[in-house]
C-alpha cells in the first residue's frame, strides 16, 4: 500500500509550505515516503501514487487558484489508481458571521465543488479526489488521511470527510484497523463471501 516507502514511489506533498511543519511531522510518523513541493514540480522526477494538497491555509477566492496549479501539474505525474487529497479547514469551525472570516468559510466550502469536479475528471484513470476537514492538523488527522491514501478508499471518490477535534482517543492499528473485533460472514466457503472474509482477516478481524 501506499503507507509502506518500500512499495511506495513516493507522496507529493504540500504545496507552498516549509518543510518541518505539523503536516510533515504526520507523514513522517505514518511511514509516508514524500516530497515537499515548493514551487514548481519537477516533471523528470518519475510517477507518483498520491498527490496531497494542504489548503488548511487558504484565505481568500485568489489562493483557489493554486488547487488548478497543483492538480494539473500533479496530474500528469500520477499512477493509475492514485489518490489526491486536499486538507482543509471544516466550515463549521470558521465564523462566517465574522466579516473577516467570510470569505476564507467560502473557500473552505469551495473545496468541495472543485473536489467533485477533480474525481469526475480523473476517474477515468480509475484516480480518486477527496477532500478532507479537520479542525487541525494533528494526530485526529492521522486515521483519515492514512486510509485516504491507501487503496482501502479506493472506491471512495468526489466526497467529504469531517474529522473532529478528539475524535480519535487512541492510535488506530494502521495494519490491522479491526483488530479486536469479531466479524461474521455468511457464504464465506467461496466466491465473493470468501473474498469478504480473506479482506476482514486481513485486517485483524477474528
Amino acid at each position: 500500500g501506499i503507507r509502506d516507502a518500500q512499495e511506495s514511489r513516493g507522496l507529493r506533498d504540500v504545496y507552498k509550505r516549509q518543510p518541518d511543519n505539523e503536516l510533515t511531522t504526520l507523514l513522517n510518523g505514518l511511514g509516508l515516503e514524500f516530497e515537499v513541493i515548493a514551487e514548481e514540480i519537477d516533471d523528470t522526477a518519475g510517477k507518483f501514487n498520491a498527490a496531497l494538497l494542504d489548503a488548511t491555509g487558504f484565505e481568500n477566492t485568489q489562493d483557489l487558484t493554486q488547487l488548478k496549479t497543483f492538480f494539473a501539474r500533479a496530474g500528469k505525474l500520477l499512477n493509475k489508481s492514485a489518490h489526491m487529497v486536499t486538507l482543509g479547514i471544516s466550515p463549521s469551525t470558521i465564523d462566517s458571521l465574522n466579516p473577516e472570516s467570510i470569505e476564507k468559510a467560502a473557500v473552505m466550502e469551495g473545496l468541495n465543488g472543485f473536489t467533485r469536479s477533480l474525481a469526475k475528471e480523473y476517474g477515468r484513470k480509475a484516480i480518486t479526489a477527496n477532500v478532507l476537514y479537520c479542525d487541525a492538523i494533528n494526530q485526529d488527522v492521522a486515521t483519515p488521511l492514512n486510509f485516504l491514501l491507501s487503496n482501502k478508499a479506493t472506491y471512495i471518490s468526489g466526497q467529504p470527510l469531517y474529522v473532529q477535534a478528539g475524535s480519535q482517543a487512541q492510535p488506530l492499528n494502521l495494519d490491522k484497523p479491526l483488530a479486536g473485533k469479531v466479524a461474521l460472514v455468511t457464504g464465506a466457503a467461496q466466491g465473493i463471501g470468501a473474498a469478504i472474509a480473506q479482506t476482514l482477516s486481513r485486517d485483524g478481524a477474528q
